[in-house]
């Protein structure tokens, strides 16, 4: 069994965590699911010509559900490294930090229609 190396340097940190972070857009559909809204984020926030504190506004929101997302994984990772036998205790762990996500997604849903509904309004009206 290969033993853990701790950080002992900031380049190796972000090496890490960019590691951390491509392994999750490569492996995890949800991951890429919502880096998807963030492309579609952006192009409307380009297109509607949001304004700088609406930009900030989507940017943290956005921010906010990949790591949400990240945070869930990673949970997710954890207990499969414990066990990968059933165990209620572990599901309800998993399905609690799916559930945080799933509202995160809902507030950056609702903040959407918010920044982006009276823009499309007046586009097609």
């Amino acid at each position: 069994m290969e033993k853990y190396i701790k950080v002992r340097t900031l380049k190796q940190g972000f090496k890490n965590a960019f590691c951390g972070l491509s392994w999750a857009f490569r492996t995890q559909i949800n991951f890429k699911i919502h880096v998807a809204g963030l492309m579609i984020a952006l192009l409307f926030g380009f297109f509607l010509k949001i304004n700088y504190l609406e930009w900030l506004i989507l940017i943290t929101v956005v921010s906010g559900v990949l790591t949400m997302e990240l945070i869930n994984t990673s949970l997710e990772q954890a207990t499969d490294a414990i066990t990968e036998t059933y165990n209620k205790t572990i599901k309800k762990a998993k399905d609690t930090a799916a559930a945080a996500v799933l509202i995160y997604a809902f507030y950056a849903i609702l903040v959407a229609i918010i920044v982006f509904g009276p823009k499309l309004r007046q586009l097609f009206s």
